[in-house]
């Protein structure tokens, strides 16, 4: 694994926990969805490191501005990441930020072991309601996106 030297450094000094989430994916690889994948990778790294910088949120993510619908859209599903993800950083460090507090709120909601069957199923947005009792739309309003 590389981390860019700003990373590293900061890595050092306790304020990036990047390096987590990136070894989060080294061991959980074989899962495909990817707002679930990332949400999983940032919130390992922030239980590692709570309060510090992960990925394209090196300064945390205040969330005080509305997260864009096509952002939300993708929280909990099969779909492949969209090329802006890559080219647009606000909206970049909008898709990982909500996908960390999906995730998360799944997993204090329901527990790690819950939140992980969604990882081996084809379609997490049939297995939601079976393990959360509620549609994945639903569970998006109530994690108050």
């Amino acid at each position: 694994m590389f981390l860019n030297p700003r990373v590293y450094q900061a890595a050092l000094r306790g304020t990036n926990a990047t390096y987590v989430h990136e070894m989060t994916h080294l061991l959980m690889w074989r899962y495909s969805r990817h707002t679930l994948r990332q949400g999983l990778a940032d919130s390992w790294a922030l239980q590692v490191r709570p309060g510090a910088g992960v990925g394209p949120n090196v300064d945390g993510y205040d969330g005080s501005s509305p997260l864009p619908g096509d952002v939300v859209a993708y929280l909990g599903t099969t779909r492949p990441p969209l090329p802006w993800l890559v080219s647009d950083a606000p909206r970049r460090r909008a898709y990982y930020f909500a996908s960390y507090r999906f995730v998360k709120w799944l997993i204090d909601k329901g527990g790690l072991s819950v939140c992980l069957k969604l990882y081996d199923v084809d379609n997490p947005a049939v297995e939601l309601p079976k393990l959360y009792e509620a549609s994945r739309e639903a569970l998006v309003r109530m994690v108050g996106m």
